[in-house]
């Protein structure tokens, strides 16, 4: 299965629908004599359903006008004449797919990850409408934000970057403590004459003194 992204912006989209040409594919007399695209009646009852939730921005996507929610995509308007509502989590999803009416969003023939065509009698059902897209916006909002292209990779060359640094700093840590040990051993080396000398005048001081008093008289 595929997500929105990918093959949606490749595929011809069907040319949008009156509510009469959609009753007359169906065998029905349409009603009314205005003939409002079907899209824009769709369009204009989920506008009504979000205009009192919050984070909510509309813009076009694929050709569709699509409602998204702290930057995640909640919902959209299908080029054949349908409300879909993206729905991540499983249980909501097969709850909706267990709906009389209710089918997977496929894009050709690729149905794509977590959507759902409501059924189309949802339109006219206020309640059940508004249900299912309130709780695409409330795991819309719960989703993680998404961080742009240019902010990853910005991300991926600073981390590059404190990586080479702190290698550079353990390298430099190795060189200080090679350059350490030699010096310490030499100290050491020094030290341990030092006290050789200290113990060899304390013997023989005696003996000199001696020496020398022997030959003054």
């Amino acid at each position: 299965m595929e997500d929105l992204q990918g093959s949606a912006s490749r595929t011809a989209l069907p040319e949008p629908l009156t509510r009469r040409a959609r009753a007359e594919e169906k065998g029905t007399p349409g009603e009314g004599e205005h003939e409002m695209p079907i899209l824009d009646e769709l369009a204009a009852r989920f506008d009504e359903m979000v205009e009192d939730l919050r984070a909510v921005a509309k813009r076009r996507m694929f050709g569709c006008d699509a409602w998204f929610a702290g930057g995640t995509i909640f919902g959209l308007i299908w080029q054949e004449g349908r409300i879909g509502v993206r729905l991540p989590d499983e249980a909501a999803f097969a709850e909706l797919m267990g709906t009389p009416g209710a089918e997977p969003w496929r894009v050709g023939t690729k149905p794509m990850s977590h959507w759902v065509l409501v059924p189309e009698a949802f339109v006219d059902d206020e309640a059940a409408l508004r249900r299912w897209i309130e709780r695409a916006h409330a795991l819309a909002l719960a989703a993680p934000p998404k961080v742009k292209k240019g902010a990853r990779r910005k991300a991926g060359a600073e981390g590059a970057r404190a990586g080479a640094a702190k290698k550079t700093a353990a390298a430099k840590g190795v060189a200080a403590v090679q350059r350490t040990v030699p010096s310490t051993a030499a100290a050491k080396k020094v030290a341990r004459a030092g006290a050789s000398k200290r113990a060899a005048a304390k013997t023989s001081g005696p003996k000199a003194v001696a020496t020398t008093a022997g030959r003054s008289r």
